[in-house]
């Protein structure tokens, strides 16, 4: 009877369809209603207050643009002020939806943590439930004492535990993700099927001049540029003048500080990048020996060598790999999405036109 109550449950637990690292998460049918990161990280930012201000702003300063260009008696660097503002109102409103993607990106992948997290939980408290199951079987024979019974009860209630807790850490993280995007419904997400490349540094250093703040601050060089053509000496006094290249000079500086910041966050981030793309391999070489052993476990089994409940800690550690090689997936899909982000949202100190 005991065996073969172990060899259904050990049947019944862990199926490597599910556990699968190349596995889909959802079914064919689920998938059309699934969420994916790109879906996510486009609801997000039309519902974030900020950009929605930044928007409004961007507005605002369009219009006061088009009524200066309207504006015949408008000197030149009025207008160049309120190109200027537009530009920045533009600068801002993309920060804005950059950081609303990034808290969308950050919030997805905890969801998808937790979803994981959940799935071990309860494999392990299988386990433990055929593990109390056939430990009492064992007592009530003879073969074993109180305090291993004592002992597997313990390690069972433990495991209900670590259910309730992964079963509250879920709800937690998926109402989050839900309260941002705005969802009412239940949801459902899509795992990333493959990792993203890690682009080279020279290609991300490229890029720089996407910045949102560098472009800002290329924008004050040249208002200030402007004031000082405009500081005739024979018109402005020496004080204006001296005033109007100090202001140059100082936008400049910002620019090049902002620059080399810049620089240092971008290394930064793909040095993270690399990490992940590492720990990624690792697990996944990690998840290769796992399968390799419980490919030699089940022929032992089938020799009658080893016990149902081995073979279901085989399966276990096969689970617990690929859930830790889907866990690097996502680790390194996030860093070279936030390299991404780095690289176009504002980073360091703005540039102030004076």
């Amino acid at each position: 009877m005991l065996n073969e109550t172990v060899a259904v449950l050990a049947l019944l637990l862990f199926p490597l369809g599910v556990f699968g690292f190349a596995a889909a998460q959802t079914s064919s049918a689920d998938a059309a209603q699934a969420l994916s990161l790109m879906d996510v990280m486009e609801i997000a930012p039309e519902l974030d207050a900020d950009v929605i201000t930044a928007s409004a702003d961007l507005a605002a300063a369009e219009r006061e643009l088009r009524r200066t260009e309207g504006d015949p008696l408008a000197l030149r660097l009025s207008r160049l002020e309120a190109q200027q503002r537009v530009a920045s109102e533009q600068a801002d409103l993309t920060s804005a939806r950059l950081g609303a993607e990034r808290d969308a990106a950050a919030l997805y992948f905890g969801a998808l943590e937790a979803d994981d997290a959940l799935d071990l939980a309860r494999a392990r408290r299988d386990i433990a439930q055929m593990t109390a199951q056939a430990t009492q079987i064992r007592f009530e024979a003879g073969q074993v004492g109180r305090l291993e019974l004592s002992r597997a009860q313990n390690d069972l209630a433990a495991a209900e535990r670590e259910v309730a807790s992964a079963e509250q850490r879920r709800t937690f993280a998926y109402g989050e993700l839900a309260s941002l995007l705005g969802q009412v419904d239940e949801l459902r997400l899509l795992a990333p099927f493959a990792p993203p490349p890690v682009p080279p540094l020279e290609e991300v250093l490229g890029r720089l001049d996407e910045n949102a703040a560098l472009q800002r601050a290329a924008q004050a060089v040249e208002v200030a540029q402007v004031s000082l053509e405009l500081a005739d000496s024979s018109y402005s006094s020496q004080r204006d003048v001296e005033a109007a290249e100090d202001a140059l000079a100082s936008v400049r500086t910002q620019r090049r500080e902002l620059r080399r910041s810049l620089d240092l966050s971008v290394r930064g981030a793909h040095n993270a990048a690399l990490s992940a793309r590492d720990a990624y391999q690792n697990a996944r070489a990690a998840l290769q020996s796992a399968e390799d052993e419980l490919s030699a476990q089940r022929l032992r089994f089938e020799a009658g060598d080893v016990s149902c409940l081995a073979l279901a800690e085989a399966e276990r550690s096969v689970a617990e790999s690929a859930a830790a090689a889907r866990s690097a997936q996502y680790a390194l899909a996030e860093t070279v999405t936030q390299l991404d982000l780095v690289v176009q949202g504002s980073v360091g100190s703005e540039v102030q036109s004076e």
